[in-house]
């Protein structure tokens, strides 16, 4: 009988370890590969940065759907508020995600306000400097009732089901529009800079750590009807790195303005030591609708069989002058087409 117990102490240990383990991986962000259809997560400083007056985007991530799927929803909403005389311009912004998955519903909802500011640094509206600031409330929850044991386990029973924190991010960016085909922009954003303990057993066992982020890209005509758009952006968050570049290749169907224009990309990206991104993307007027899928190249190939995730993305923008504001109806910025 004594033996018996020694074996249960010994399952439930495990239990807790693998549960340790799980929490410590969960750690790293979760992310979208077209990072240009989610500019919020990418950068705070990215809030507000579109010719529009109010932008709406959605996306939706399905991973590893040959195992216990990972699913990821993101929801958002910027614009500008504030035009200033000498062209400074100050935005603001909302993001709701949703993420979810395994066997036990671990799941996480982040509701996010950002604000930024933009500086100018010439008086033809098209080269500015932005800073940006996201406060986020982060709620994580999981389901222990679908704990298969031998026995009722302690974690169960001792370790919250859901807890709430504060998670706080910074970010900066430059860009310079020399003509409405060309564009330059670069950035760099700090994430969980509060470092908040996300841990369901509140022990300070798994602090969300700061991730460093630097990203940039750029556009620039090949021919009167295509553009190139090559893009990077590199994170790091502890022990965990990655580094993404590729390129669009933008084909114009039919352009009058950067605002009225048709136009079809087709692009290819590369994360290191990871997956391939083949993306397609159609731009109308003010609407875009883009998709991409993750060839898996690393070493969970051979379980996946190449398979990654699919992406879904979905930008509108309105450019219905909802502000009385002289200074608002009459602005004269310009910002990159991400």
């Amino acid at each position: 009988m004594q033996t018996t117990h020694h074996v249960k102490q010994y399952i439930a240990i495990l239990i807790i370890l693998v549960a340790g383990c799980f929490s410590k991986a969960s750690a790293q962000d979760w992310h979208f590969s077209q990072f240009h259809s989610s500019p919020i997560m990418t950068n705070p400083a990215f809030t507000g940065l579109f010719n529009g007056d109010v932008r709406f985007i959605g996306n939706y991530r399905d991973q590893w759907g040959f195992a216990a799927p990972y699913r990821t929803f993101s929801l958002s909403a910027d614009g500008a508020f504030a035009i200033l005389k000498n062209g400074d311009f100050a935005s603001a912004g909302i993001q709701l995600l949703a993420d979810q998955a395994g066997d036990l519903n671990f799941s996480t909802l982040h509701s996010a306000l950002s604000m930024s500011y933009s500086k100018a640094l010439s008086g033809y509206g098209n080269h500015f400097l932005t800073l940006g600031f996201q406060a986020a409330l982060d709620r994580r929850s999981i389901d222990y009732t679908d704990i298969v044991a031998f026995d009722p386990e302690p974690l169960a029973t001792t370790a919250d089901n859901n807890f709430s924190y504060m998670d706080l991010s910074t970010g900066i960016t430059w860009y310079f529009l020399p003509s409405d085909e060309i564009y330059v922009y670069l950035g760099g954003a700090l994430f969980h800079f509060n470092e908040p303990n996300q841990s369901f057993l509140q022990d300070e066992s798994d602090v969300l750590e700061s991730r460093y982020s630097l990203h940039g890209g750029l556009q620039f005509p090949l021919t009167d009807n295509m553009n190139l758009l090559p893009s990077f952006i590199y994170n790091t968050q502890g022990p965990h790195e990655e580094f993404v570049l590729g390129t669009y290749f933008k084909y114009k169907l039919s352009h009058v303005t950067v605002t009225k224009e048709t136009a079809f990309y087709t692009g290819i990206w590369y994360r290191n030591r990871d997956a391939v991104v083949l993306s397609i993307r159609l731009d109308h007027n003010n609407a875009f609708v883009g998709m991409s899928y993750d060839i898996n190249t690393s070493s969970l190939s051979a379980a996946s069989y190449g398979r990654g995730g699919l992406e879904l993305n979905f930008i509108y923008i309105l450019h219905k002058k909802f502000n009385a504001s002289r200074r608002m109806k009459n602005r004269s910025y310009q910002c990159p087409k991400f």
